[in-house]
């Protein structure tokens, strides 16, 4: 840690990623949107290539953030039947899609 005036400040990337003030936040990693044989990929017809190097990333992040050494919680996005719950903008991207 450093300090310029009378404020600290992170320098080390140690620093800046400790347990102790730091969370992991994953959104939206699911088959939907990542599998290739997921909702975007056959229904939607997009290309998620891009997806399939991130995904071990990802797991071996989340492990280590399950340590004994971190606080964490596990955050669900659910969607209501018949599109309730979803925004006008998200069922506006799926409309144009089919």
């Amino acid at each position: 840690m450093k300090t310029i005036g009378d404020r600290e400040f992170y320098s080390t990337l140690e620093e800046v990623i400790d347990p102790a003030h730091t969370a992991v936040l994953v959104i939206d990693q699911q088959n939907d949107f990542c599998h290739p044989r997921g909702y975007y990929a056959e229904v939607m017809k997009l290309d998620v290539s891009m997806t399939q190097g991130m995904n071990d990333r990802i797991n071996q992040l989340t492990r280590a953030a399950r340590s004994p050494r971190c606080d964490g919680d596990l955050y669900a996005v659910l969607h209501r039947e018949g599109f309730t719950s979803d925004s006008p903008v998200w069922l506006a991207l799926h409309a144009r899609r089919g």
